[in-house]
């Protein structure tokens, strides 16, 4: 099946859940009003958990990987931690971002 969308197909539903969220569409700030053509890549680090996180060395290779990438001009990246963050900046952030992606630990026990 070959199902074409526009670029902005979730765009309305977007909007309405951060508006019901935040009462508003965050802005970004007076220096960054230009919008940026490059995507914001946002990684969910839960790095100081005591589960479902990703081993050391798997986690420093992900964010060397996402800043190479800011560098050379693909994306702009973010290593957040949403525990220490308020609601409202977590919604704020994830209405920003192109891409979020996090760890997610499932295991099955018999």
């Amino acid at each position: 099946m070959d199902v074409t969308v526009p670029d902005n197909f979730w765009e309305p539903l977007r909007r309405t859940i951060v508006t019901n969220l935040l009462g508003h569409l965050p802005t970004p700030p007076e220096s960054a009003r230009e919008p940026s053509s490059k995507p914001l890549v946002t990684y969910v680090s839960r790095q100081r958990a005591n589960a479902r996180r990703l081993l050391v060395k798997d986690h420093e290779a992900l964010v060397s990987a996402f800043k190479d990438l800011e560098e050379q001009g693909v994306c702009e990246f973010r290593e957040a931690r949403m525990e220490e963050m308020s609601l409202r900046e977590q919604v704020e952030l994830a209405a920003r971002s192109a891409l979020l992606l996090s760890y997610l630990a499932y295991s099955v026990r018999s």
